[in-house]
């Protein structure tokens, strides 16, 4: 089996668009290229909007898919969008102002490429040290998860090991969910309410039990 393709979407809005360069320059950064990346932001006047086409990350040239729309909209809103235009087996999520590990993309990739995983969600850190450990690919850190309902804003949460620090965000998942389970349109716990659906659709949700974002919290 070939590795599967994979676009990255970025979530902005006109509130953090500022960062999008700064998080574009640390893309360049992965050890696996993903075969596009789509910007997915709101609140932008077109004029105002990044004028770049493509990156290279690894030797590879990437090219760049902006959607906009010109009234802000929600982080889950902005993912649907994403979802809607990506032509790849895969598709993962990230926000402007958070930090990805240079393996995300690779470990989504041979995740994906070995197992039977519909959506992928991993940990991530918080501390003011944003430098990554050196990671290799190790399937013993790979667990199937399941849903602990609670009485939050989402619901519930995916648990998947004792101590598991689970983000449900910057999820990578297979296209063609989306087509079938969308992101609320609220700025409430969207991202809990979906991993719920998932799981009450009995997709096979999977967390790698390792840092591999530093999130902006």
């Amino acid at each position: 089996m070939n590795a599967p393709t994979l676009s990255l979407c970025i979530t902005c809005y006109d509130g953090d668009y500022h960062l999008l360069n700064k998080l574009l320059n640390e893309c360049k950064k992965q050890t696996i290229a993903p075969n596009d990346i789509i910007i997915s932001s709101s609140g932008m006047k077109k004029e105002n909007l990044l004028d770049i086409g493509s990156i290279v990350i690894n030797s590879c040239e990437v090219p760049i898919t902006h959607i906009n729309q010109e009234i802000r909209h929600s982080e889950g809103q902005a993912r649907n969008y994403g979802a809607e235009h990506t032509k790849m087996d895969l598709i993962q999520f990230f926000d402007v102002d958070d930090v990805p590990h240079p393996k995300r993309v690779e470990f989504a990739k041979k995740i994906f490429e070995g197992s039977n995983c519909d959506a992928l969600v991993h940990s991530y850190k918080t501390d003011h040290n944003k430098n990554f450990d050196t990671l290799e690919l190790n399937n013993d850190k790979l667990f199937e998860c399941w849903w602990k309902p609670d009485t939050g804003l989402g619901g519930g949460q995916l648990k998947a090991n004792e101590g598991c620090k689970i983000a449900h965000g910057p999820i990578t998942i297979k296209p063609n969910i989306s087509k079938k389970i969308k992101y609320d349109f609220d700025r409430r716990a969207a991202d809990c309410k979906f991993c719920g659906k998932l799981m009450k659709e009995n997709y096979k949700v999977f967390y790698y039990d390792a840092e591999l974002m530093h999130y902006n919290l």
